[in-house]
């Protein structure tokens, strides 16, 4: 199986207000997951774009949306059409860069955040998102889904995240997010995320600046005594393995790790890195892993 943890096609370039090109959206999913036989333009990027042959060469912030990933997009097709696939956004498939659901002053919601969901739907087959259709507290496409004794919970770290006032899930998400984990028989219990759990306290992108969210999340995990729990990430184009303590208890033995995991084609040297936020692995590309089911 193989989860896609966010940034999965890149539609900053349609960004329009509050006026998203939901046909446009449409095409950017079809060219990024569909071969070439059916794509919406016949035309290859030129090479001053993209040069399969030169690693140098890749799309500009302008033109990334549009032709991100376009070597080796038949392979991917096909790995994609063989493997069962579960796929969260993040913000660049949620609209554009940094983005979050609500505006800072009183209109609330945001109108294209409903657009971008029913997009998201109809490209990706995970399970049905979400507790409700029709109202938007309890929308999204956060899921469960079992695979042999793992169970595997896909967050919506979007559609209810508040960037001005530290909301990351919303309150119907967070409760069921620590329902299930709760009635969880499973092994291990994966929980994929667009955003990592590391990171300053000011940065809208990571977990840490929702505090009051990651908060609950971990007290209910760790204070109830949930093991098997895995997190799993994305958004830093590279591959890191955090090891997370309880908070509240820096002496308890029992440690959540984080896989956070590239692009599926990422390249470059496996050194260290700021940006890796203390992992235990130094490695730039997807990560592999293995999970014996047999008893």
């Amino acid at each position: 199986m193989m989860f896609m943890l966010g940034d999965n096609v890149y539609f900053d370039s349609l960004s329009n207000g509050d006026v998203p090109d939901v046909g446009a959206m449409r095409s950017y999913y079809r060219d990024g997951i569909q071969r070439r036989g059916s794509w919406a333009f016949d035309d290859y990027p030129p090479r001053d774009v993209y040069d399969p042959d030169n690693p140098a060469v890749r799309p500009s912030t302008g033109d990334r949306a549009r032709w991100w990933g376009s070597f080796g997009r038949d392979d991917r097709a096909d790995l994609m059409a063989q493997t069962p696939v579960l796929a969260v956004w993040d913000d660049h498939d949620f609209y554009y860069n940094n983005s979050d659901a609500f505006y800072d002053d009183d209109r609330g919601r945001k109108p294209w955040t409903l657009q971008t969901l029913r997009t998201f739907g109809n490209y990706w087959p995970n399970p049905d998102g979400g507790l409700s259709d029709d109202d938007p507290t309890q929308m999204g496409i956060y899921f469960k889904q079992s695979w042999g004794d793992v169970d595997i919970f896909g967050l919506d770290t979007r559609f209810h995240r508040d960037a001005s006032r530290g909301r990351m899930l919303g309150r119907a998400q967070m409760d069921w997010i620590k329902r299930e984990l709760s009635n969880s028989q499973a092994t291990f219990k994966f929980i994929l995320s667009g955003s990592i759990f590391a990171g300053d306290t000011d940065d809208n992108e990571k977990w840490p600046r929702y505090a009051a969210d990651l908060n609950e999340l971990y007290t209910h995990i760790w204070g109830t005594g949930i093991g098997g729990v895995v997190l799993m990430s994305g958004d830093i184009h590279r591959s890191a393995v955090l090891a997370h303590r309880n908070p509240s208890n820096p002496n308890d033995p029992y440690i959540i790790y984080e896989v956070i995991s590239s692009g599926l084609a990422n390249y470059g040297p496996n050194t260290s890195n700021p940006s890796d936020y203390g992992s235990i692995i130094e490695m730039r590309y997807m990560p592999p892993f293995d999970y014996d089911r047999r008893e």
